[in-house]
């Protein structure tokens, strides 16, 4: 990864972290355009978001600036494209590229962002940060930030030494741009080259507004409940190794943690990896182990 991408990486990042105190917050009154209606073939950028036309209002190499109305409605957006001078490829392929929407009726305010780095060069590495605020939030701003990263990653079929990690955080922010809530996930795989030498953790913590629902997990014989609102985090480590002539062992620890009420459960086993118990209503559908 050459220096250049790194600076791009380290940008989609910050995006995030400053976006509550440089975008302006409004109220979302139309549908937005799509990300990714678009394509460049050495430098060219064409395309156009489903149900919307386009009126182009200036190009260059890696650059796009265009006029969007909505086919069904008088909605209408200025939509700017920036991307690497000379590439080929479609919008979520290419190594870098930031594209936003912004409503020209004069007085919506808000910004519909996403941006974009894809890196092959070493393993994989790829990033999307996307802000959506004003019209373009639904009645709730948001920033999403996902990130992916992998050496050799096949679905850890254990052809080798396999790492994978995905993360991912939305953030909701309210009219001033503070922070109502959050949901984060984390998930990490490691494979060492057999079917049975594999390491999976993962991390779900909701809070604020991003926590609707009620619920209650028992681990180790505790339960612990939370209401919506609350602030939890489960966490899960699963493991298996071989032991030679011993054969195979498997491990596992799940905890969970409600920082609101102080309340806490945990359960181990050293005969099954877990996880033990889910909800996936509140955290998504459950990790697996192999």
């Amino acid at each position: 990864m050459n220096i250049r991408r790194t600076i791009k990486i380290l940008s989609l990042a910050g995006a995030g972290v400053a976006v509550g105190a440089v975008m302006l917050p409004g109220i979302a009154t139309s549908a937005t355009p799509g990300f990714a209606s678009w394509s460049a073939s050495t430098g060219t950028i064409s395309g156009c978001p489903s149900g919307f036309s386009c009126t182009e209002l200036v190009g260059g190499d890696g650059f796009r600036q265009v006029q969007v109305n909505d086919n069904s409605s008088s909605d209408s957006f200025v939509w700017t494209i920036v991307t690497d001078t000379g590439v080929t490829g479609s919008a979520s392929t290419l190594p870098f590229s930031d594209e936003n929407f912004v409503k020209t009726d004069g007085t919506s305010t808000g910004i519909a962002d996403s941006q974009r780095v894809n890196d092959n060069s070493n393993g994989t590495f790829g990033g999307t940060v996307s802000i959506l605020t004003g019209f373009a939030s639904g009645g709730n701003d948001t920033v999403n930030i996902q990130q992916t990263l992998g050496a050799n990653p096949d679905g850890l079929a254990n052809t080798g030494d396999e790492f994978a990690n995905t993360f991912n955080m939305t953030v909701n922010l309210d009219s001033s741009g503070n922070q109502t809530g959050r949901f984060m996930r984390i998930d990490q795989s490691t494979a060492l080259g057999n079917s049975t030498d594999t390491q999976i953790f993962a991390i779900r913590a909701s809070a604020g507004s991003a926590l609707t629902t009620t619920g209650s997990l028992t681990l180790g014989g505790t339960a612990v409940n939370w209401s919506a609102g609350d602030d939890i985090l489960l966490t899960w480590v699963g493991q298996g190794l071989t032991l030679g002539s011993l054969g195979s062992s498997q491990f596992g620890f799940e905890g969970l943690t409600n920082n609101t009420t102080a309340a806490t459960s945990s359960e181990f086993s050293q005969a099954s990896a877990g996880p033990f118990q889910w909800d996936a209503t509140t955290f998504g559908t459950a990790p697996t182990f192999p």
